[in-house]
């Protein structure tokens, strides 16, 4: 990997270039099936499809439950933050640095395995927060683009798919500068 944060490499003759989204948006586009709400924070605030607060969601705490599943959302706040919907709170306590800043809710019967989904919610939002979103690049032998896409989360998704766009035929030079 270069200094700059990308990756470079040839792939059936096209050069690929995996680069950090620096623009990426943040996640959360959820509708009312499933969503994130935080406490207003230094860090991030997420509110609800209706405009819904921790504080909204926390008075109204049974009357959610009865049609959400409804997971507490934790922060560790240290040298960048890490969130996280486990229960035991030891895992990431350390003091004044952790805590519960809102809650992830899953709409009951929308997903087979609610606990699933939520921790893949906030495994993408960790990826955001962490700056592990990214794009790539796709370039023919002459440097001309052939494709590119952005918004990934994970490095290695980000090649695969990379890789997955790159044509198996290798580009054919139609003639050469030397030829003329």
């Amino acid at each position: 990997m270069r200094d700059d944060g990308r990756e470079v490499f040839e792939h059936n003759g096209y050069k690929v270039s995996i680069i950090p989204d620096t623009d990426a948006e943040q996640p959360g586009k959820y509708d009312e099936e499933c969503f994130i709400v935080t406490t207003r924070n230094r860090y991030f605030e997420v509110k609800g499809p209706n405009e819904e607060t921790a504080d909204t969601i926390g008075e109204n705490l049974e009357e959610w439950e009865e049609t959400h599943h409804v997971y507490k959302l934790n922060a560790l706040i240290h040298s960048g933050v890490h969130l996280s919907i486990t229960s035991d709170l030891k895992e990431y306590y350390m003091g004044f640095d952790s805590g519960q800043i809102g809650f992830l809710l899953v709409k009951k019967d929308e997903t087979p395995d609610p606990f699933k989904y939520a921790q893949g919610m906030v495994e993408e939002w960790n990826q955001y927060l962490s700056g592990d979103v990214w794009g790539y690049t796709i370039e023919d032998g002459e440097e001309n683009a052939y494709d590119s896409c952005w918004g990934f989360y994970g490095f290695e998704y980000a090649k695969q798919e990379a890789i997955s766009n790159v044509p198996e035929v290798v580009p054919e030079v139609l003639y050469s500068e030397e030829e003329e």
